[in-house]
């Protein structure tokens, strides 16, 4: 009672509110309200109507906005309604809480009711999708029609956790990236997928890429690794998840049988490999006759989300496995932890210093795009073939004296391009970094710089969907399509006989904000400009009625008026209210009014032909796009590691195949020397300690020593330069170190950090977990990094135990280190054979 009271709810609230719980409301809202902390938020709980699913009182007069919004919430009880309102989008009752509480806006009046300006939309979505809410975003049909007229609104689009990009509908002449484009740069791992299990197949779609991977005939650590290898990092499972059986003709009560099973199957599967699914709805999907998991995912989600009948994916089947699991990423701080923010000092319950920061340069080129792909690269599970090309890339960078190419402007992500061109949504800013993509990469192929290509391209070869080669001259026949329609250079003259205007005059600046729209982002040839320069010049004449100095550009109202003098008829704003201190002429405002009623029209071109050209690029020359930033985004990566290793005074270990013949392969030592933590510099010798260590195959190791004495520092640094030197990538080690080739897994289990009471877990049932995870996921090949088994009970019985793991371990032939500082204990229960 005191803890509600402290933030402003008060006991007798909450009671009042489970016990008024009213049945219009979704049960969704309920643990939703319940975990409301901010006072702001509180206090609209008790103010909410219960008599409709909207929870805000509905006014007795028809044809209200608000009653047209309660009847849209019947139909999306479970999300959040954001509806626009001029220039304003609003949201009312539990919608409205929810706003306050995640946002942090402040409600209208001290009713629920909150909402927020136009521009700052995305980054309110941000705030609801991160808090795991789906978003229906509502539009007016005609933005220009009188304000004191009931507009007519249609959905434009639902925002969810696993598509958290709103396109607005009249963006496309935007030449601002940031409107956009930052929000496609999170990486792959940050976005939710939305998943489907069979009995037989697991399948994760990426809504906005159109990409389906899937799997065949997995265990539950399969299933675990490929979400993650799917997602490129961290998987999240979206709400609703799918669990789905084929269609057949059998007896109704053969199929409730059949989907008994499947649910079954589906919850032990995804609940065992994910934690998060916990929270996940799960939903039946019946297959059609011939349709693919992936297909009937692809279905459901264009169902739920409103994507239309249109929506169709590509698919990529997964054969391999990551080389390290989400658990072992975040102990080397390749992944955030669920408390922690990623960055350097992570926080939250581990405070392991972030990888990815210390694989780039210090100063400049940590762009989104390269940290992208690196922890794709990392958390993926690309083939042989592509980790040896990456290792001679780095081997040639190396060896190179001469400068290497950097590229400036961040290529678009796939998941931006899909995005925005399958909709015919694509925007100006896009198909500008789409031209300079092309021609960044079609350069390079020419050039062959450092002869990093054939590397290059046989890592891009390995990543495409569909095997299509990267084709300099595709490239620059994509460049010159977009530049017959795009105007590429945002700072070129409006027009020739506007080279040598002065732009700082108010009928120069009204001229500048009304056309730049569309004479600086479609090429002049394809609009039809005459109306536009004829009321452009009726605008000049009208203007010449006053002084110059007494004209005024209002930016706000998209006016052209004069300061107030005797004579003239009184200036209206753009709401058709008087202003007290502008004047204007019947003449000047027609003229006005003619002006920017032609540049709408000329805008309106623009973006037909933005249209257009995003279907071309789209049906034609979509493979294309996606090479050249594929191209560009895997050298800048490779070239920008190989920057930051030199400055860290990283090396590249050697790569070792199986020793021995073909049928008795013997595996080779694994050599680290020199090796330091990743975090700390191998030049400081007086902060950074260097170990050499050598591992041989199905060799178990003990480490051994006191508390703090930097046990799991050293695992978590050969976890590190092992994942990096499979990767082809450069290392805190030195040239000298060898690691084998054909390890397949390192598994990396560091003490555990307390109990899990929300699951009914215990520290010692935590760590049995743990261990039965590394029985079932290890082979021979892998490479085991234990720490501290048996904290969860006694020192006794946690040393016993760790002798009987070691005894499996060698029984098993792995190879690996434990660590213990109980390490006389540990000895009293190895025979003399396991000592």
């Amino acid at each position: 009672a005191e803890a509600m009271r402290s933030l402003g709810g008060g006991l007798c609230l909450w009671s009042s509110f489970v016990k008024g719980w009213h049945p219009g409301w979704h049960p969704a809202w309920e643990p939703r309200l319940r975990s409301v902390r901010r006072g702001p938020a509180q206090a609209l709980i008790p103010l909410l109507h219960r008599e409709n699913a909207l929870g805000f009182q509905v006014p007795t007069t028809k044809n209200t906005l608000i009653g047209e919004v309660c009847q849209w919430k019947e139909s999306m009880a479970s999300r959040v309604l954001l509806v626009r309102v001029g220039e304003f989008y609003e949201a009312w009752g539990l919608d409205a809480v929810m706003l306050v509480e995640h946002c942090g806006l402040n409600a209208m009046g001290g009713k629920p009711r909150a909402g927020c300006p136009w521009r700052n939309l995305q980054s309110t979505l941000n705030g609801l999708t991160d808090a795991g809410l789906e978003v229906a975003v509502y539009e007016e049909d005609d933005p220009r029609r009188h304000l004191k007229k009931k507009k007519a609104r249609t959905l434009a689009q639902i925002v969810t956790p696993a598509s958290p990009v709103y396109v607005p509908r009249n963006g496309a002449l935007s030449s601002s990236s940031d409107s956009l484009g930052d929000f496609f740069s999170v990486s792959n791992g940050d976005q939710p997928r939305y998943v489907a299990v069979s009995e037989t197949e697991v399948s994760a779609l990426d809504v906005d890429a159109r990409l389906a991977h899937y799997a065949c005939d997995l265990t539950i650590e399969g299933v675990r690794s490929f979400l993650q290898s799917s997602s490129g990092g961290g998987f999240k499972t979206a709400s609703p998840a799918f669990y789905a059986s084929p269609k057949a003709d059998v007896a109704s009560a053969e199929r409730r049988s059949r989907q008994r099973r499947a649910r079954t199957y589906a919850e032990s599967v995804l609940l065992l490999a994910e934690e998060e699914c916990q929270q996940c709805d799960l939903r039946y999907l019946e297959l059609h006759p011939g349709e693919t998991l992936s297909e009937g995912l692809a279905r459901a989600v264009a169902k739920e989300l409103h994507l239309g009948d249109s929506y169709a994916v590509e698919t990529k089947r997964v054969t391999r496995r990551p080389l390290m699991a989400a658990s072992a990423a975040r102990e080397i701080g390749l992944l955030p932890s669920s408390s922690s923010q990623q960055g350097f000092g992570g926080g939250g319950d581990l405070d392991v210093p972030a990888l990815l920061p210390f694989l780039l340069p210090q100063e400049g080129g940590r762009s989104s795009s390269s940290v992208r792909w690196l922890r794709q690269w990392l958390l993926g599970a690309p083939s042989a073939k592509a980790t040896e090309a990456m290792h001679r890339a780095q081997s040639k960078l190396a060896r190179s004296m001469a400068p290497q190419p950097l590229f400036s402007a961040p290529p678009p992500s796939r998941r931006k391009l899909v995005r925005l061109l399958s909709g015919g949504d694509g925007t100006l800013a896009l198909f500008r970094e789409m031209a300079d993509a092309c021609l960044m990469a079609s350069r390079f192929l020419r050039d062959n710089p450092a002869d990093l290509v054939p590397e290059i391209l046989v890592i891009y070869a390995e990543e495409s969907s569909d095997g299509v080669a990267a084709d300099a001259t595709k490239m620059d026949a994509l460049r010159d399509k977009i530049q017959s329609v795009v105007v590429l250079d945002p700072l070129a003259p409006l027009s020739e006989e506007d080279d040598d205007y002065d732009g700082n005059g108010p009928v120069e600046l009204f001229f500048e904000k009304n056309e730049a729209v569309f004479r600086r982002s479609i090429r002049p040839e394809l609009l039809s400009l005459d109306v536009v320069d004829a009321a452009k010049a009726e605008v000049r004449q009208a203007a010449a009625d006053f002084p110059e100095e007494a004209l005024v550009f209002d930016a706000v109202n998209n006016a052209l008026t004069a300061k107030k003098r005797a004579g003239y008829q009184q200036a209206r704003d753009r709401l058709g209210k008087p202003m007290s201190t502008r004047v204007t002429t019947p003449r000047l405002e027609s003229a006005v009014s003619r002006f920017v009623e032609a540049c709408d029209d000329a805008a309106s071109e623009a973006r037909l032909e933005l249209r257009r050209l995003s279907c071309d690029v789209y049906t034609l020359d979509l493979q294309t796009a996606l090479a050249a930033s594929g191209v560009v985004e895997i050298s800048n990566a490779a070239v920008l590691h190989a920057v930051a290793a030199k400055e860290r005074g990283w090396h590249l270990a050697q790569l070792i195949d199986d020793q021995g013949d073909h049928d008795t392969p013997i595996a080779p030592t694994l050599e680290l020397r020199g090796l330091a933590p990743y975090w700390l510099s191998p030049c400081d010798s007086i902060r950074t300690v260097v170990n050499d260590v050598v591992i041989e195959g199905g060799e178990m190791s003990v480490l051994s020593g006191p508390n703090a004495s930097g046990k799991s520092t050293l695992l978590r640094a050969i976890a590190a330069a092992v994942l990096l030197a499979l990767r082809g990538l450069r290392g805190p080690l030195l040239a000298s170190s060898k690691v084998p080739k054909r390890v397949d897994s390192v598994l990396l289990r560091v003490a555990s950090r307390g109990d899990a009471p929300s699951r009914g877990k215990s520290s010692f049932a935590k760590e049995m977990d743990d261990l039965a995870s590394l029985f079932r996921a290890s082979t021979s090949r892998s490479l085991l990094l234990v720490d501290e088994l048996g904290r969860g009970t006694s020192a006794r019985e946690g040393a016993a135990l760790g002798a009987a793991v070691l005894a499996e371990f060698r029984e098993r032939h792995l190879r690996g280190v434990f660590a213990t500082h109980l390490h006389a204990e540990l000895m009293k229960h190895l025979d003399p054979w396991d000592q």
